[in-house]
């Protein structure tokens, strides 16, 4: 019987179905039907092709004002009169505020996200002020210029001076090179230390560039804010490890120089313990008391 089964569509030939054309004309009407309903009404449906590409910019030829402006000091509101969208206005406003600066209106163009032909719109209006190169300075010459060449002339925005041990997220951000990540990175470690005695101590930042570090250091000041010390004979092993600068090895040797020797006399006493490098004493000792 299996064999039967199996041998039987072999033997006997499949009827052929053919569609007739009363068969066809009813496909062809449903057919029709279904495409009038998803077309838009009076759209030709002969020439209509489906849409799925981001609005052009005419689209927003209707909502676009056009007035001179200035790049460098254009408002939210300004850029949306203008017709940017959010997320280009954005970047403009982020690099704006990482201390990048428009000083021709070619440079929009680095804008990423900027199409060429809203450059080709706006290009007419802009107006760029002497007052966007105030704060900036001429440096030195180009040392690499051939002889015969144009020289060029580099410039460095000034920045407003910063106290490190008082400056919060704001004030670091106004920084080149420095964003919300980094200023809440030394916040945190300027806590951790308990302030900063030097500048160089910056570069311990994690994640800080030292590219960075060498454009911002000429901007940065110490306050007189004092350092937050530690009793060193009062405070525990758990507690001087916290340090950055004293680590669980050395809060070790501490707490035992002081059991077996009574409390220290004296800051310079640690200098007695012999398991402390004199390198390692000479960064923490400055945050280091016997009151």
């Amino acid at each position: 019987m299996i064999v039967i089964v199996f041998l039987l569509p072999h033997i006997i030939p499949a009827k052929e179905l053919e569609a007739t054309e009363k068969d066809i004309a009813a496909f062809q009407k449903i057919a029709n039907s279904l495409r009038r309903d998803s077309l838009p009404e009076k759209a030709d449906q002969d020439n209509f092709q489906p849409n799925y590409a981001e609005p052009s910019i005419e689209t927003y030829s209707s909502q676009r004002k056009l007035f001179p402006f200035d790049p460098n000091t254009a408002t939210t509101t300004q850029w949306q009169e203008l017709g940017l969208r959010d997320k280009t206005i954005t970047t403009i406003q982020k690099y704006l505020h990482k201390g990048g600066k428009f000083i021709r209106p070619e440079d929009l163009l680095k804008i990423y996200g900027l199409r060429e032909k809203e450059y080709q719109i706006l290009k007419p209006y802009i107006r760029i002020k002497d007052s966007a190169n105030v704060g900036r300075h001429v440096s030195i010459k180009d040392s690499f210029q051939k002889e015969g060449r144009t020289p060029r002339l580099r410039t460095e925005r000034i920045f407003a001076t910063v106290d490190l041990n008082n400056a919060d997220t704001l004030a670091l951000i106004e920084l080149p090179g420095i964003g919300s990540k980094l200023a809440n990175r030394i916040i945190r470690f300027r806590d951790k230390l308990g302030g900063f005695y030097s500048i160089d101590q910056l570069k311990e930042t994690y994640g800080l560039p030292d590219s960075t570090f060498q454009k911002i250091r000429l901007f940065l000041i110490l306050g007189n804010k004092p350092l937050v010390r530690i009793n060193i004979n009062t405070a525990d092993a758990v507690r001087l490890q916290e340090h950055p600068y004293i680590g669980r090895a050395v809060a070790r040797s501490l707490v035992e120089y002081r059991l077996q020797h009574g409390p220290f006399k004296a800051v310079d006493d640690i200098l007695k313990v012999s398991s402390i490098l004199p390198d390692q004493i000479k960064r923490f000792i400055p945050y280091l008391s016997i009151d």
